[in-house]
Order: C-alpha cells, then structure tokens, then sequence
C-alpha cells in the first residue's frame, strides 16, 4: 500500500465545494446534471481511489509540481471510504430529485457540500474520521473476542496460534551502536563474532536477536550489503528471529534507515517518537515513524515498537489507529527504560506505562539500561511481560564486574524466568508470538 501526498483529496474536495454549491443555486434540471457528474466523480474514487479520480490526476501532474514536497503520506484508505460517504449522499439526492423531492435532495447536497468545506478549508475529513472510527471499534471488538495469549488469562478463548502462558521470549541486543570496540574487546562486532554469539544464546535460550553491525574499523554502520550479508548468515546458522535496527546510531540520516527493511529481516525495530538520549538527540520525527511503519506492512517485516516514554505509549495507539495492524497481526512492543533523557528504569515507570498500552497490544518486553537492567527485568517479570537483554544495554554482570559475553546475560535472563515459573521460549513459539507464522 502507497501512501498519497494528503494535499491532493483537499484539492479534490475543493473541486466537489463548487461542484455542489453551484448544484444548489442552479434550476433543478442543471442541479441535477452537476449531482450526476459528482456522483460519477464519487465512484471513480470509490472504486479507484481519490488519486485516481480526475481531480486527483489534475492535482498529481499540474498542482503538486508546483509545491513543496509533503510533510509526510497518508493511507489512501480513509479518503477513499470518504469518497463513499460522499457518493451515498448524492445517490439519495439524485433519488430525491427522481421522486420530486426536491427538499430532501437539496439537503443531502447540502450535507455533502458542508463535509467538502470542512475538509477542503480546514483539512477535517469527516468521512476519513468515520473511517478511522469504524476501524477503531471494529478492532477493539475483536481483540476482546480473541485476547491475545500474552495476557495469560485461560478465561479468553483465541483463534490466534496459542503461546503458552509460561513462554518467556528473550531477545539478545548483543552489539548496539554505542559502546566502542576498543573499550569492550568482547563485544561482537564483526560478522563471525556476532553469528557465534548468536549460536550461543540460541543455545542458551534467546529467540530472536536484535541485531547492530559494523564496519571493518569496528564503527556503526547502516551499509546495505553487510545488513543484507548478516541476515543471510544468521539465518543458515540460527533459527533466531532477526531482527534489524532501524535506529542505527544517532548520527544515522532518515532515508538511511529506511532502507534497512531492503535487507529483508524476519522483524525491525520501530522507535515511537524522539527523545534525548544522553548528550545526543535520537530523532523518529512522526513522518518519518509513519513511513517506516507503512514501509514494513508493505515488505512483510514484523515490527516490534520501541518505547522510551510514556508519550510513545500515545504514539504507538495514534499509529494503530490510523494506519492499522502490522503485518502479522500481532503488535509487541518492548519498553527501552533507563536512557538518560527516557523514562527511568523503575517499576512504577513500568507499571504506568503497561497499564497505557493500546488494546491492540498482543504482547510486550522490556529493557532496562545499565545499572536498571535487573530492576526493569524482576518488574517484567512480575507483569507477566516478556525480557531483552544483551551488551547493547549493559557491559556489567554485577557490581565491578564486566559481562564476559552475551551468552552470560541470556543466561541470567533464563535463570530469572525460572524464578517466575517461566521457561524460555522456543523459536517457532516466537514466530507464532510475533506473527511470523511457521
């Protein structure tokens, strides 16, 4: 699915304004004529879409050359269901006009003409709102009929692959885009280190992997060919889920980014808003979050939302709402807590943020940073969530010790879900978790 420059159904529904202004201070014959042709206009976007329409093709190739380039692309389906509403309105004058009431044929226009104002004036899509509200009803509605398994409640019935209640993913972050190799030797940052690693915490428990890589001087990189090269071997020598970074590092521009789903990963991640991250900016500008999410419906990547705050929590139902599910069907996210300038790695910051979360959330992990890495993982535990753990977070095993590799970290991770009564997930249950199917 493409997304359209949102500008283009403004201009068409400034088109229908005048369209249907002139139908009502027109003789009745004429008014007729102009009701016909904006109902035909009407059916060409509902059966092609709003772009499609000839308005929208006068737009496409003399208007928008002429201006700017979009903040951003919008879904084509809300305008195009518009298109709908607009089109059952000029039915019911056009029977009205047929059957002599010409009172009732005048307000249906009129009804139209005042949505067409409100939208090509203001930008309020009336019939892109009933849309979008219909989705969002339609949406909870199911989710209460088939709640997801990560809410372990044997009350619910699913139609979904069932994951046991007692399934525990953990995800390895082994590398990340911060640490230097120079200052952590252990750190796998070439591609043979980071397949051992993966072999090893497969070995030990983890399910999918989150991967960053780097280039020969051990330096972040977003290089499309390594990418591409890393998924390939991870997946002859793993049966991890992989997962690519479309963070980078802070220093990464936005097309960059994007064009990491060419690499064709299992999952990416999809950070749900800017925040501070120490001394440096991470920017996920909401263009740019939609792109990317509108990016991976279309190549089939599973997403898993990051969340650094509790406005992302907001982000991430705006984005659902809007936009729909992911490929998959299934929505987990994973709470990054601890980041300087995020939400702190606490409890009752896990606590409040869970209790934010969309309904459509299918399941969720959390991560906590350096010294709050056992704190978040003991309260995601309690939360019946799900843990991600690796290098990329902390470089500690405890207090003054460093963490000897990756492995050791999955281990505790295991170890802690033990604790829980929760066993480690197995790679074909996080598929089914993720919605990746087999």
């Amino acid at each position: 699915m493409t997304g359209i420059d949102p500008r283009g159904p403004r201009f068409t529904a400034a088109v229908t304004l005048v369209v249907l202004a002139a139908a009502l201070l027109v003789p009745t014959p004429v008014a007729v004529v102009l009701v016909a042709v904006q109902a035909l206009l009407f059916l060409v976007g509902v059966t092609l879409g709003v772009q499609r329409t000839p308005t929208g093709v006068v737009f496409r190739l003399l208007v928008r050359p002429r201006l700017a380039p979009p903040a951003g692309l919008e879904d084509p389906r809300p305008p195009r269901f518009a298109q709908g509403v607009g089109l059952a309105f000029t039915v019911v004058a056009l029977a009205g006009y047929a059957a002599g009431a010409d009172l009732v044929a005048q307000l249906a226009v009129g009804l139209a003409l005042v949505a067409a104002v409100l939208n090509a004036v203001f930008g309020l899509c009336l019939g892109c709102e009933l849309y979008l509200a219909g989705l969002r009803l339609t949406r909870r509605t199911a989710w209460r009929r088939r709640r997801a398994p990560a809410c372990h409640d044997d009350r619910v019935t699913t139609d979904l692959a069932p994951v046991p209640a007692e399934a525990l993913l953990v995800t390895v972050a082994p590398t990340g885009a911060e640490t230097a190799k120079a200052d952590c030797p252990q750190l796998p940052t070439t591609l043979e280190e980071l397949v051992a690693t993966a072999k090893e915490c497969e070995a030990a428990g983890a399910a999918m992997i989150h991967v960053h890589i780097r280039d020969d001087d051990h330096r972040p990189t977003l290089d499309l060919a390594r990418l591409t090269d890393t998924v390939q071997a991870l997946r002859e020598q793993t049966d991890l889920v992989v997962q690519l970074s479309t963070g980078g590092s802070v220093h990464d521009p936005l097309d960059a980014r994007l064009r990491v789903l060419d690499a064709a990963p299992d999952s990416c991640s999809l950070t749900m808003g800017t925040t501070n991250f120490g001394d440096d900016v991470f920017s996920n500008p909401w263009p740019f979050v939609r792109d990317l999410y509108q990016l991976s419906q279309e190549r089939q990547v599973v997403p898993e939302f990051e969340l650094f705050d509790l406005g992302h929590v907001a982000a991430l139902g705006r984005l659902l709402d809007r936009h729909g599910l992911p490929h998959g069907g299934r929505v987990h996210c994973d709470f990054v807590m601890g980041v300087p300038g995020g939400m702190p790695g606490t409890a009752d910051a896990l606590v409040a943020a869970v209790a934010a979360l969309p309904p459509e959330v299918t399941s969720w992990s959390a991560t906590g940073i350096g010294r709050t890495t056992l704190p978040v993982a003991l309260a995601a535990l309690s939360k019946d969530g799900h843990l991600r753990v690796g290098m990329e977070d902390v470089l500690t095993i405890r207090r003054g010790e460093p963490v000897a590799s990756n492995r050791q970290l999955v281990e505790r991770a295991v170890a802690l879900g033990g604790l829980a009564q929760r066993r480690p997930m197995t790679t074909t249950e996080a598929r089914a978790l993720l919605g990746l199917g087999g």
